[in-house]
């Protein structure tokens, strides 16, 4: 987990430089929008083993958002699994965390509103302030905790 942690930081690092270095206007679109790419497939693709299978498209699915919004959905649905991983990870948690919430993809950027932290088992002696200050501070996003919920 720690060299995951290292991959997604390094990746970040080299393109905040290089979205520093790059110069303005159309041709910085293109930076960010590849760097942004690659921030988002060191976060992604261990997750999935290295590789990033698309699932087929649900049938009734094009009617509500098509294929765009169903690959929306699993970002967003990646993003709460990456930081429910994190969060598991940082606080030695063996089980018993998941997280959901709010969340937007605007462009090639996932924006998270808010976040709800359910706690069960073992994970109710946790940290929770501790652990709703890490996710606040990594997201900017609003958090509440529901105990013991399924």
């Amino acid at each position: 987990m720690q060299e995951y942690f290292i991959t997604v930081l390094t990746v970040g690092a080299v393109s905040a430089v290089l979205m520093a270095l790059s110069p303005s206007g159309e041709v910085k679109k293109g930076v960010r929008f590849v760097l942004s790419l690659a921030v988002l497939a060191a976060v992604i693709l261990p997750l999935g083993g290295g590789t990033l299978k698309l699932p087929a498209l649900p049938r009734g699915e094009a009617e509500s958002g098509g294929q765009d919004g169903y690959l929306r959905q699993k970002t967003v649905e990646a993003v709460f699994r990456g930081m429910e991983a994190a969060l598991t990870e940082r606080f030695d948690l063996p089980e018993g965390i998941s997280l959901s919430g709010e969340a937007d993809v605007v462009g090639d950027t996932v924006i998270v509103r808010r976040i709800v932290l359910t706690l069960q088992g073992r994970a109710l002696t946790a940290d929770v302030p501790a652990m709703l200050s890490y996710l606040s501070e990594n997201t900017g996003a609003e958090c509440e905790v529901i105990y013991g919920g399924g």
